[in-house]
């Protein structure tokens, strides 16, 4: 029941590691993590994944905040309409029996324009 807010402020759902990208719009099972355990895990929104046939097509992850840009006029003409954004992951956590219920914003506070 994990759900994440873009920089648009659209509703997505979410995959996780493990799940196929074909099947990422199929119900996903709850992961259950025993007392004392930890997990690592990735998130990503279905909406970012999606696939291009042909002979150099395949499976393919657009990025969370757009940062890839052709031209530095490019990023000087969009980037900065990013800041003041952000992004939401929204987590149910059950402790014996109870729903928390977890919000993580992440806000764009600067971008940057670096080779690296």
């Amino acid at each position: 029941d994990v759900s994440y807010v873009d920089v648009k402020g659209q509703v997505g759902r979410v995959m996780h590691s493990g799940v196929k990208y074909i099947d990422r719009n199929s119900s996903q099972p709850s992961t259950t993590i025993p007392k004392g355990a930890s997990i690592s895990d990735i998130l990503l929104p279905t909406d970012n994944v999606y696939y291009i046939s042909g002979q150099y097509g395949g499976w393919r992850e657009s990025y969370l905040v757009p940062c890839v840009y052709k031209t530095p006029e490019a990023f000087n003409s969009e980037a900065p309409a990013l800041v003041g954004k952000k992004l939401t992951i929204m987590m149910p956590i059950m402790i014996e029996n109870v729903q928390n219920d977890y919000t993580f914003t992440f806000n764009i506070d600067e971008l940057t324009n670096e080779a690296k």
